[in-house]
Order: C-alpha cells, then sequence, then structure tokens
C-alpha cells in the first residue's frame, strides 16, 4: 500500500508542475526566444544538437489530453518540461531531484511524502516504469543510428513514421492512455521494425 502510495506521490508532483511549467517556461529560462508572447506552437532552434540552418524543433502547448512538449526533427526527441530541465541540467540526475528543483525554482508545493513510501520494494508498476524509460532511450538511440539506412533505401518517410510513432507511444503513455506494460510491448515492436519497412504497424501506435 505504501509503494502505492508513493507511485500517486510521483504522478501529483508531476501533474502539479506540469498545469504550472510548461516547455515554453524552460526554454525562455534558458535563453531561447519566440516570436509569439502566449505558449503558441512554434517552430524555433533546438539549442541541443548544434547550430541550425533552419529552425528544427517545435514546442506545443499542452492540451487535456497531453502536457506541452518539443519535438526535434533532428535529435529525433521528445521532451516535455520535466525532461527539458533535466536536459538542460544534467541527464545523470535522478527523477526525484529534477522535480524537487523545479518545484523549487517554480514555488510549487509537493504533498508530503507518504509514511514508509521511500523504504518499500519496487513494485511492478515501478519495474515496469523503469523498463519503459531503457526501451524508450533504445529506440531513440536505434532511430538516430538508422537514420543513413533509411536515407539509403530512399525511405525518409519510414524514417518520419518510425519517429510519429515513438512521439506517440511517449505521449499516449505520459497522459495514461498506454500502460507501461503496453507501451513497452509497442516498444519492443518498434525496435524490431526500426530500419525496417513499419508502415504496417503505423496504425498500431496510432490507436493501441
Amino acid at each position: 500500500m505504501a509503494n502505492s502510495n508513493l507511485n500517486a506521490w510521483f504522478g501529483l508532483r508531476k501533474k502539479a508542475i506540469h498545469d504550472r511549467v510548461t516547455v515554453h517556461d524552460i526554454l525562455k529560462r534558458n535563453g531561447v526566444s519566440f516570436r509569439h508572447v502566449a505558449d503558441r506552437e512554434e517552430q524555433f532552434s533546438c539549442p541541443f544538437h548544434g547550430k541550425d540552418e533552419k529552425p528544427s524543433a517545435r514546442a506545443f502547448p499542452s492540451t487535456p489530453q497531453s502536457p506541452s512538449h518539443v519535438w526535434c526533427f533532428v535529435c529525433r526527441e521528445r521532451w516535455d518540461a520535466i525532461g527539458l530541465w533535466k536536459k538542460y541540467s544534467g541527464e545523470e540526475k535522478k527523477f526525484h531531484q529534477i522535480l524537487s528543483e523545479i518545484e523549487k525554482a517554480y514555488n510549487i508545493v509537493p504533498p508530503p511524502i507518504p509514511e514508509g513510501g521511500l523504504i518499500d520494494a519496487p513494485s511492478a508498476d515501478d519495474t515496469a516504469k523503469a523498463r519503459f524509460d531503457t526501451l524508450y532511450e533504445l529506440c531513440e538511440s536505434r532511430l538516430k543510428d538508422a537514420r543513413e539506412v533509411y536515407v539509403a533505401k530512399n525511405d525518409s518517410n519510414g524514417y518520419l513514421i518510425a519517429g510519429s510513432m515513438l512521439d506517440k507511444i511517449y505521449s499516449k503513455t505520459s497522459v495514461g492512455q498506454l500502460t507501461y506494460p503496453k507501451a513497452n510491448e509497442l516498444l519492443r515492436q518498434l525496435i524490431d521494425k526500426i530500419g525496417g519497412r513499419i508502415r504496417v504497424q503505423e496504425n498500431q501506435a496510432a490507436h493501441p
């Protein structure tokens, strides 16, 4: 029970951050400029992969289905506000450190830690979440490595579909539309398909 409470506690903290902090806030805090004052869908130069000839990333405002996020067409990566903070502040940082830093920076008061929550063994949900993080990183890496394969096959559309599928799996999982076990199954299938013809699987990711 304590572990369930702990998972719920982290979920409440994530929701509070997503309700108060957008990717536009994190980007502006780190020197990125936008044409519009309000948070709007907008293209900008990604700060993470070097000089852009053209703006290569796109910021998306929050919707009822998804928190605000960024997609970079060069990095082939997706970040919400929490992921962006981690990207800027240090990839080695633990999740609870990132949450604490954002809460402090934006004066967000987290709920009390559940009694006994920090000493319980990991639950099945924790294990599935850790597996999701590992598979997602592997999928991103596989996609980057396969870019030249798609170019050689003259299949740039297949490359874009793979990136779009990865983004949809992440988005649907982050808002609870996909369970971690189901998302992990889809990620394993996508990893196996990357570099080949994957159009058959496009509908599975769009409507899992």
